[in-house]
C-alpha cells in the first residue's frame, strides 16, 4: 500500500521529527547535560549534514557577495560553552563585516553580552552588544580598523568582567 503525496510528506516529516527527539533522547542519556545543551548538539549535528563545508563567502547589507578574508573558530573559556565559526569580510578602508555563522552559539553569561576584537597588546574595539545567543549574528566593523592587528574575536561578559569564550582569527 502506498501513500498518496500529501500525507507522504507529512510520514517524512514525522519520521524526522522522531529522529530528532531520538537524538537528544541518546544525547541526554547518561549525561548531567541540559535539554537546551542536546537540543544544541542536535542542532549542531544538523547543521553539520546539511552545509558541511565552511561558509568562507557571506551576503553583505548591500546584497554583495564578499568573501572571507580572516576566519576562525569559538571556544569556551572556564566551563563556558562557546561554539562555532566566526569570519570577516571586507578590507581595510572599505566596508567590512563581521559574521558570526549559523553553528554559533553559546551558553548563557549575565545577559550583558558585548562582542570585541582583541589585539595581542591588549587593545580592543567593541562591536556591540551580543545580538543572540545562538545562530547568525552580524557586526560593523569600523572602516579604518585593520583586522590583522587584532588577533582574536570575543564574548564578553560585560556585568563579570570575563571573557566566556573566543576565537582566534587566521588570514585566509
Amino acid at each position: 500500500m502506498t501513500l498518496p503525496k500529501h500525507l507522504t510528506r507529512f510520514a517524512i516529516i514525522g519520521f524526522a521529527q522522531v529522529a530528532i527527539v531520538l537524538l537528544i533522547i541518546v544525547a541526554f542519556s547518561g549525561s548531567s547535560a541540559s535539554v537546551e545543551d542536546a537540543v544544541n548538539r542536535a542542532n549542531a549535528v544538523a547543521a553539520v549534514t546539511v552545509s558541511p563545508e565552511p561558509v568562507l563567502v557571506a551576503e553583505q547589507a548591500d546584497g554583495a557577495l564578499r568573501s572571507a578574508s580572516f576566519a576562525g573558530l569559538f571556544d569556551g573559556n572556564d566551563g563556558f560553552r562557546v561554539t562555532g565559526s566566526v569570519i570577516v569580510t571586507g578590507e581595510v578602508g572599505e566596508a567590512q563585516s563581521l559574521r558570526f555563522t549559523r553553528d554559533f552559539w553559546t551558553s548563557s553569561g549575565s545577559g550583558d553580552l558585548e562582542v570585541v576584537l582583541r589585539a595581542s597588546n591588549g587593545d580592543f574595539i567593541s562591536l556591540g552588544q551580543l545580538e543572540s545567543e545562538f545562530g547568525v549574528n552580524n557586526y560593523v566593523i569600523p572602516d579604518s580598523t585593520d583586522v590583522s592587528v587584532y588577533g582574536e574575536v570575543e564574548i564578553f561578559d560585560v556585568e563579570s568582567n570575563e571573557v566566556l569564550g573566543s576565537a582566534t582569527l587566521a588570514a585566509l
